[in-house]
């Protein structure tokens, strides 16, 4: 895999320093959103341990534990072209902030949201 043509693993990364990584389909996912959307992703939260994702008040159930999820920052007029994108690659869950992140997960079902 050539993730690390794009992405480093400490974007990936738990940000406590714990060393957990994404699930594989999940990067795997992201890398062919990122040859699609052809325009740098900002990472700035992937994989969450569960004391790091309760410690930054994250959901019990969020994505980011499971390893199937990234926050990333895209420029406002690239949100719905990278949302759209997102949902081809099988990232079935989106979030947004709009104009401070696009949460995109690969859960099983279709759910979208506004923070």
């Amino acid at each position: 895999m050539k993730t690390k043509e794009y992405f480093k693993d400490s974007e990936l990364a738990c940000k406590c320093g714990c060393g957990a990584m994404p699930e594989e389909i999940a990067v795997e996912r992201l890398y062919a959103l990122r040859l699609i959307y052809r325009n740098p992703i900002r990472i700035t939260s992937g994989k969450r341990c569960s004391d790091h994702n309760a410690n930054i008040g994250g959901s019990k159930h969020s994505k980011h534990v499971a390893g199937i999820a990234f926050d990333c920052v895209v420029p406002k007029i690239d949100e719905l072209n990278f949302i759209c994108l997102a949902k081809l690659c099988g990232f079935n869950g989106v979030g947004f902030k709009d104009n401070i992140f696009v949460h995109i997960d690969a859960r099983s079902t279709d759910a979208m949201w506004g923070y």
